[in-house]
């Protein structure tokens, strides 16, 4: 899944949450994070073909583009609410599986204990989804923005 509806889905647990405190923030963020990767999507074209090492430029513009959008989306829920530390800790633990396991430049760290076996749990929850098509796995992460920015704005009204 792409990184935005992560992030997103994170800060609206924090929105959510904020009462059962940053550690039940984080800790169901990042439970959202493994649910999130059973419902069909697509991911970045950098988590596409996993066994590249080498990227064109075009790739890390799409990429670096989208993280941009997710990250200003997500400031701008941080800069209207009156306590944005549960969305920021909620957006982190959205992001943190990702952040730790699919970032390419330290892939190396799979191979270590603790780092395997998250990069094997993740792998199992987010290969075992049967990938649709780009459409539908386009729609479904666009629809999981939206839901989020929903319940972002409704609990900060």
């Amino acid at each position: 899944m792409l990184f935005t509806p992560h992030v997103l889905a994170g800060a609206a647990v924090g929105a959510v949450a904020a009462s059962l405190g940053l550690p039940a923030v984080f800790g169901i963020a990042v439970v959202s994070h493994v649910i999130l990767d059973q419902i069909p999507h697509t991911d970045n074209v950098l988590l596409e073909n996993p066994g590249s090492d080498t990227y064109s430029k075009d790739d890390f513009i799409s990429v670096s583009t989208e993280v941009i959008v997710g990250i200003l989306i997500l400031i701008y829920f941080l800069f209207i609410s009156s306590n944005p530390v549960p969305l920021l800790i909620g957006a982190i633990g959205g992001v943190a599986i990702d952040l730790i396991d699919n970032v390419p430049f330290w892939k190396g760290i799979r191979k270590w204990p603790v780092f395997k076996q998250l990069h094997q749990f993740h792998d199992f929850f987010d290969g075992a989804v049967k990938k649709r098509g780009k459409i539908i796995g386009i729609m479904t992460q666009f629809l999981i923005i939206v839901v989020s920015v929903v319940i972002l704005m409704k609990s900060l009204s």
